[in-house]
């Protein structure tokens, strides 16, 4: 501050005698020694100029460097709060892009490794979800909805699954699988049967009737999600509950699921809490772990066996599904072919490396339907009606036996 106080009287005083022989020439012609006296003085003014405008460009840059740093710490600051708030695993992903680069691998000891999964950087779309909110406390903590599929007809069922669900603190959606006012010949999508539908029996029609609707009701889920923006839903029949071994568990589950998917960079579309593989040549002893980097298959929490990719599979009675997964099974299920069961399944066989639909059920000691992870609601003196879904999967099971 002195230098530019100094500065400021230079100034002050180069200007008086510039006016001063400004004055002199004008009062006269200037003498040998007055020329001298005006080119020294001008010289003096352009010095004097050069030394403010150094002086003030000095101050400008340490004013700039100054606040870049201030604003440097703020920021760093800033981004480790952010991080700090960001809920398992976006904390790795903001680590990496903050850091350029984060130690995976624990094979390379302490050398830092030359390359990093490329899913850190460039994580496809759905991998991650958005930080959980409050409502989460009262679903498991692991989904922003649960959408619970009922039937009007079957109210007593519904008081059930209410009743459970109090007890545990859970808030969920109903939504009612028949109340989609339709006729077979114009439905909301296309049937497409091998036979004909004047070929069908009365009951036959009915059967068609309930399935389709039953399907309807998925998509309709799947279409909420996408309007809404939901991250990650469970959908559950009325007649199934979620066991209490696996509710404590959910939230590390799909922490453990999503830490693959980061090391992976591959999305998830649906996790099966309960089916029944429908592959010829059965079995859930090959099917793949799903697993990062590192070659450490995900567990489920509460029994120790891998989260796996799952076989085509039966089962449409308890899933958790992905906003990605949302989105692509509206888009693909176009028409009405099969049970929505059994469509799942197909659309694992036709779609093998394009649709990853996960199972956390027991597959060390397979039993179909996963009652280690969903228990039934049910008993024998429920009307059919009320039973339908149970017992189809009663019936496939049989066959699968057979």
């Amino acid at each position: 501050m002195k230098r530019v106080w100094k500065s400021l009287h230079i100034g002050h005083a180069t200007r008086r005698v510039d006016l001063e022989l400004g004055s002199r020439a004008r009062g006269g012609r200037a003498s040998s020694g007055q020329k001298f006296d005006q080119i020294e003085a001008n010289d003096l003014v352009r010095r004097s100029k050069a030394i403010r405008v150094a002086i003030w460009c000095t101050l400008l840059l340490f004013i700039f460097f100054v606040s870049s740093f201030a604003l440097g710490l703020g920021h760093r600051k800033s981004a480790s709060e952010y991080v700090e708030s960001l809920p398992y695993p976006f904390a790795i992903v903001a680590e990496v892009q903050s850091r350029e680069g984060l130690k995976w691998s624990t094979a390379c000891k302490n050398k830092r490794p030359t390359s990093f999964p490329a899913g850190y950087v460039g994580v496809r779309p759905g991998t991650f979800r958005d930080p959980l909110s409050t409502e989460s406390a009262h679903r498991y903590r692991a989904f922003d909805e649960m959408f619970v599929l009922t039937s009007p007809k079957c109210p007593h069922q519904l008081d059930l699954f209410q009743k459970r669900a109090e007890q545990q603190g859970l808030r969920f959606q109903t939504i009612n699988q028949n109340d989609n006012g339709f006729s077979l010949e114009s439905p909301p999508i296309p049937i497409r049967l091998d036979q004909s539908l004047n070929d069908l029996s009365h009951r036959e029609r009915v059967t068609l009737h309930r399935d389709v609707s039953y399907a309807l009701t998925h998509r309709s889920v799947w279409e909420r999600m996408v309007d809404l923006g939901l991250q990650r839903v469970l959908i559950i029949d009325d007649t199934l509950f979620i066991s209490a071994k696996l509710a404590v568990v959910l939230p590390e589950l799909f922490a453990r699921i999503d830490q693959e998917s980061v090391g992976g960079s591959l999305t998830w579309h649906m996790i099966y809490f309960r089916r029944m593989i429908v592959e010829s040549e059965g079995g859930s002893n090959n099917e793949t772990p799903w697993e990062g980097p590192e070659g450490k298959w995900t567990s489920n929490p509460s029994f120790q066996h891998p989260i796996v990719r799952a076989k085509p599979s039966y089962g449409a009675g308890a899933y958790a599904i992905s906003l990605h997964g949302a989105r692509w099974l509206y888009e693909h299920l176009t028409e009405y072919n099969v049970p929505i069961d059994l469509q799942l399944s197909q659309f694992q066989r036709e779609y093998r490396d394009e649709f990853v639909a996960l199972s956390a059920c027991g597959n060390d000691q397979q039993t179909q339907f996963c009652p280690e992870n969903v228990e039934v609601l049910l008993d024998e003196k429920d009307a059919d009606e009320c039973r339908w879904r149970r017992l189809q999967e009663k019936k496939l099971s049989n066959q699968q036996k057979i």
